[in-house]
């Protein structure tokens, strides 16, 4: 893929997607094939990137520990000659088991403090803000663009995203994957109309 001055987004699979700005690339969670949660789960279509794309790849971010983001198989399956050139971003935990794992397949780590900002690139700055007990979403400053992926972080209103306390527009907003939250059965409409209207 050519060098751009400017920002693309690019949708991988599931709550996966990259941003590529000049030499800069980051994707985050992975899942890029296989079934998660004993076989409860499936991508609902086939990949089109590939475990040698990420020779494309300088970053990976992790938003939390769940299968349908931080999938292990994927990363045993990069070839060890391009996972040792891509950098995993994680948030500082107690356990370090992710950052662990990641260390034991020869990927580079960066363990992220809580809401501290880091320079990624020239024109690159990332954040990775804490959501309740293991999620974690980001903000991705890239070529004067402001990114913000909540992932799988929910927030119920306007009052609850004030708590996040970013000062920054936001140019582009990722959000939670609808029913991967609490009211997934098909026959709890009721339910799922309560939870909206009470936003």
């Amino acid at each position: 893929m050519e060098n751009s001055n400017n920002v693309s987004i690019e949708w991988v699979n599931h709550a996966s997607f990259i941003v590529r700005f000049k030499d800069f690339s980051l994707i985050s969670d992975p899942w890029i094939f296989g079934s998660v949660f004993n076989n409860g789960w499936d991508l609902l279509s086939q990949s089109k990137f590939t475990l040698e794309d990420f020779a494309s790849v300088k970053y990976i971010w992790f938003s939390h520990e769940h299968p349908d983001h931080f999938f292990p198989p994927v990363l045993k399956s990069i070839p060890n000659e391009i996972r040792e050139n891509i950098t995993v971003l994680f948030q500082e935990t107690k356990d370090k088991r992710v950052v662990k794992f990641c260390k034991s397949l020869n990927f580079k780590i960066l363990e992220l403090e809580h809401q501290k900002e880091y320079t990624l690139d020239e024109d690159v700055k990332f954040s990775c803000i804490p959501n309740g007990v293991e999620d974690s979403l980001c903000l991705i400053k890239v070529g004067g663009k402001n990114i913000l992926n909540l992932n799988d972080c929910v927030f119920f209103g306007e009052k609850d995203l004030k708590k996040l306390n970013i000062k920054d527009n936001i140019d582009v907003l990722l959000s939670i994957f609808g029913y991967a939250y609490r009211i997934s059965n098909p026959d709890d409409k009721l339910k799922r109309i309560k939870l909206l209207t009470s936003c």
